[in-house]
């Protein structure tokens, strides 16, 4: 019943998008205004129209939806074991190298181009991202399995570090995909926008079960709706504060 209630979703979230695709790039970007600087200039664009997030950003959400997808669609969506040190190893690279990029871009950005290890590039804030995303659903996601579900497995999300490189190849490809075909721009705005929904909420659930001592009890998908809601309201009001935050201190520097 659960598999089917998230398949039903995602249909109608893809359908929505696709029918009301100004409105799902506005959404993704009112949302993404809260984490993502959004500089046009470190951003992928399709026909001069950039996305929602930018290309780090992008490749965080794409690569931690990419694991997600991928614990359902293999039946481990109650894998509640830490990963295995061979791919727990592989992930922990790929976040060295994430803070590697964002450090150099930084350093660049900062001095206007005087300043780098290597020439910055959207291509690799993408590249990295992706890394970033995996390995942060790949070390957060068995915690909230293990605090939400009464019968999470004792197993891993992802086993085998040829697990971790196909996806991220996988994620890798899509993005010239995306970049040369405009009309798939309010899908990849919906991944963006639900990357972000997902990985505020799982963390607010988990924390919600935590504060309200109710850990390891949910049998069902029904059972862990309240979770799920309590963490759902929780990363809204976060977002909307991060959001006000970010206004007035624009507003405060004369942006």
């Amino acid at each position: 019943m659960g598999r089917r209630i998230v398949i039903g979703l995602t249909v109608v979230l893809i359908a929505g998008a696709f029918a009301f695709p100004h409105a799902t790039l506005a959404a993704a970007r009112a949302v993404g205004y809260s984490v993502c600087h959004q500089w046009p200039e470190h951003s992928c664009a399709v026909d001069g129209t950039p996305f929602p997030l930018c290309a780090r950003c992008t490749g965080t959400y794409f690569g931690a939806l990419a694991v997600l997808a991928f614990a359902w669609a293999t039946g481990r969506a109650k894998a509640g074991a830490w990963p295995p040190r061979s791919v727990a190893l592989l992930l922990a690279a790929g976040l060295a190298l994430m803070a590697l990029d964002g450090g150099n871009s930084f350093a660049d950005a900062l001095t206007g181009g005087q300043v780098h290890l290597y020439a910055p590039s959207n291509a690799l804030r993408y590249a990295t991202g992706v890394f970033s995303g995996m390995a942060m659903v790949g070390f957060g996601y068995p915690l909230l399995n293990a605090v939400l579900w009464r019968d999470w497995a004792d197993a891993t999300i992802l086993r085998r570090p040829r697990e971790v490189i196909g996806l991220t190849l996988a994620v890798w490809a899509m993005l010239p995909v995306v970049s040369g075909v405009a009309w798939l721009l309010p899908l990849f705005a919906l991944v963006s926008l639900a990357g972000i929904a997902l990985m505020f909420t799982g963390v607010n659930a988990a924390l919600w079960l935590v504060l309200a001592r109710r850990e390891e009890r949910a049998l069902t998908l029904r059972d862990a709706l309240p979770a799920l809601a309590a963490g759902f309201v929780m990363a809204s009001g976060e977002i909307l504060l991060i959001r006000v935050a970010r206004m007035a201190l624009e507003r405060a520097v004369g942006r």
